[in-house]
């Protein structure tokens, strides 16, 4: 990759990617339209429905819309839409007249070349940070996840079935961490590993913990694998609470996102 829309597009390509691993598990559905997938199922969070596009150069049109109202109707729950920062939100109009589209939030697309970092592990003072193998460990680190990201609790369940259906692992594209201190989990990560990069996600710590170098250690940890796994560049997405840790270990800013969330 040698240009920043090169990288830009893998970012988005890895999101995409790790979320299209999810459309085997036999409660969520997935219908691709060209640069676009459209994810859907029964369970009634916009957690499990999201439109998000592979190429970010792409624009949506009304004929991607009426077809995503038509299967959206079937189950009326408000979905997610993950897009490239609009040049003015006056163009939401030109896309549907069907759907209401409320901004939630907006995250910072960044990347890192890991082959240009000199880097050491970071060394954590006290605390572990260990791979989830196991039913156990998984469902820990779904509770936790969702609880420190707000969700609502009848979601755990589902997130964890979910994962627990696609697999996780060396053997597979997405691996999962429990950060510990002592016997307690407090924090998470993940790592997908993608066609052309790895990607970060699924990062969260407990507010207590924060500030004492557990994230950068989590950071340095997945880096490390990364490398490892022979991988050149590592992607993410951030929000505005977390751009400064990511900068601070040497991710770049390529591009900015936001979310909607559209209802009909």
């Amino acid at each position: 990759m040698t240009s920043r829309d090169d990288i830009l597009s893998v970012i988005y390509e890895n999101a995409v990617q790790g979320c299209l691993s999810w459309s085997s598990w036999e409660k969520l559905h997935c219908e691709t339209f060209e640069s676009f997938s459209y994810f859907f199922s029964p369970i009634n969070s916009p957690l499990f429905h999201s439109l998000l596009q592979s190429d970010p150069e792409v624009t949506p049109t009304a004929e991607l819309f009426a077809h995503i109202h038509a299967l959206q109707s079937e189950h009326g729950i408000p979905f997610a839409w993950i897009t490239p920062r609009l040049d003015s939100e006056q163009t939401l109009a030109s896309y549907s007249d069907t759907f209401q589209f409320q901004k939630m939030n907006s995250t910072t697309a960044m990347a890192l070349c890991l082959k240009e970092q000199q880097r050491e592990e970071a060394p954590l003072s006290q605390g572990s940070i260990a791979e989830v193998t196991g039913s156990k460990d998984l469902r820990e680190w779904a509770k936790l996840l969702l609880t420190t990201y707000g969700f609502d609790d009848e979601l755990q369940k589902p997130w964890f079935q979910m994962h627990q259906h696609i697999g996780y692992g060396p053997e597979t594209p997405w691996r999962h961490f429990l950060v510990r201190e002592g016997k307690k989990a407090i924090g998470t990560g993940s790592l997908f590993c993608g066609p052309r990069a790895s990607s970060i996600a699924n990062i969260s710590l407990i507010p207590s913990q924060q500030g004492k170098g557990y994230g950068t250690a989590l950071l340095s940890h997945l880096e490390n694998l990364s490398e490892e796994l022979g991988y050149e560049w590592i992607t993410l997405f951030s929000s505005p609470e977390a751009e400064e840790l990511y900068r601070k270990v040497g991710f770049e800013e390529y591009g900015a996102t936001d979310i909607y969330l559209v209802s009909g």
